[in-house]
């Protein structure tokens, strides 16, 4: 078991020796821990798109609320209970 840990062992520091030589793995060509976090969790705010403007003005609380019909169908979707009455 010793001998398997000391093979182990010294391939390990030939293995990172070679490694380090390496053109491969200088500090220009790889990318920073920093950017590659920045880029997977950046939040994109395409807010407001032209239809979803369209669809707010039309189908949203204001304009449900400015006629009869509207109002009719908020206290529709109150009565059944939903929990997104407008957009």
């Amino acid at each position: 078991m010793f001998q398997l840990v000391r093979n182990v062992g010294s391939f390990l520091q030939k293995s990172t020796h070679i490694l380090c030589n390496t053109s491969l793995l200088t500090s220009n060509s790889l990318p920073a821990i920093d950017s590659t976090f920045l880029v997977r969790t950046k939040i994109r705010d395409n807010f407001p798109r032209a239809k979803e403007t369209y669809r707010i003005k039309k189908l949203g609380w204001k304009a449900r609320l400015s006629y009869n019909g509207g109002r009719r169908l908020i206290w529709r979707r109150i009565l059944k209970g939903k929990h997104v009455l407008t957009h």
